[in-house]
Parts: structure tokens; sequence; C-alpha cells
């Protein structure tokens, strides 16, 4: 595994995203307490694509830092 990230949201459910090298895919896992309630894997290129989505939506969204 190359990387792993853990995000709660406001309702103490957690998102899991898993960055797997040898297989060159992200797993996404939601979790409530201690149980894995469900998981997505996404092939790199899906990945790129959700990644591409986030990173747009997110700049049109918010103003770029002043110089």
């Amino acid at each position: 595994m190359s990387a792993v990230e853990m995000l709660v949201d406001e309702r103490g459910d957690l998102l899991r995203a898993a960055v797997r090298s040898e297989s060159g895919t992200v797993d996404l896992s939601l979790w409530r307490d201690d149980r894995c309630r469900a998981t997505f894997r996404l092939d790199a290129t899906d990945a790129a694509r959700l990644a591409h989505l986030l990173v747009t939506a997110l700049a049109e969204r918010h103003d770029p830092p002043a110089a």
C-alpha cells in the first residue's frame, strides 16, 4: 500500500482511501464505529477522473489565494 487517508464527517462516519500501488487501484471504504459498511475499488483511470472532478469543482468554487 502506498498511501492511506482517513476522513471523518460530522456524523462520525469515516471514509478510508487507500492507494494500492501493487495493483494500481484506489480502495474507498466507509466505516461506522469499527465496522466496514461498504467498499468501492477504482482503477487508476477512474481514480484520476474522480481527482480531476474534485480539484476542478473546488477550484471553481474558491478564489485563488492572494499572491
